[in-house]
């Protein structure tokens, strides 16, 4: 009689949407009206940043014929300095397409060390899906800063390459 009653709890514990295996990571709601309302510019202890993307997906002759899954490479930029202060952090990444939307984890490129402040901070993501190529789409990313504060910052009308 008590397992008929834990099976159904267990479940509601497993789907609840407080469930976290990363607790150390804000989250951020897939609301895409939450997502759209980021800035294409945010500031980080007083250092101003813009984000810069590149889209892509392959149809080089080893790929299957139907292209492999889109792919994105994302690089921030300061604004009004010469480098992003260290301990900034580009964590998650959103591509959005009409009403679609694709969420991922971001990896480093390189051998990139962010203890230090740099110039450009750039990330990359893969498996994405087979949008495009050829169609615009908006992306964001979730920035965290030297407090641990979480930042959003957008960049808009970003075009699906291919590559042959």
């Amino acid at each position: 009689m008590k397992l008929v009653y834990f099976f159904p709890v267990l479940l509601l514990f497993l789907n609840c949407s407080t469930f976290s295996p990363d607790k150390t990571e804000k989250q951020v709601g897939e609301n895409i009206e939450e997502l759209l309302a980021a800035k294409d510019t945010v500031t980080i202890l007083k250092t101003q940043v813009s984000l810069e993307t590149y889209l892509w997906r392959d149809f080089m002759p080893s790929s299957p014929p139907e292209g492999r899954p889109m792919r994105a490479v994302v690089t921030l930029h300061p604004v009004n300095s010469e480098t992003i202060p260290a301990e900034v952090d580009l964590v998650k990444l959103w591509v959005i397409s009409k009403n679609s939307v694709w969420s991922t984890s971001l990896e480093k490129v390189g051998e990139s060390d962010y203890s230090t402040p740099q110039s450009k901070i750039e990330k990359m993501a893969s498996g994405g899906p087979k949008w495009g190529p050829g169609i615009t789409v908006t992306v964001l990313v979730q920035i965290k800063d030297p407090n641990g504060d979480y930042r959003l910052i957008k960049a808009e009308d970003q075009l699906i390459h291919r590559t042959d």
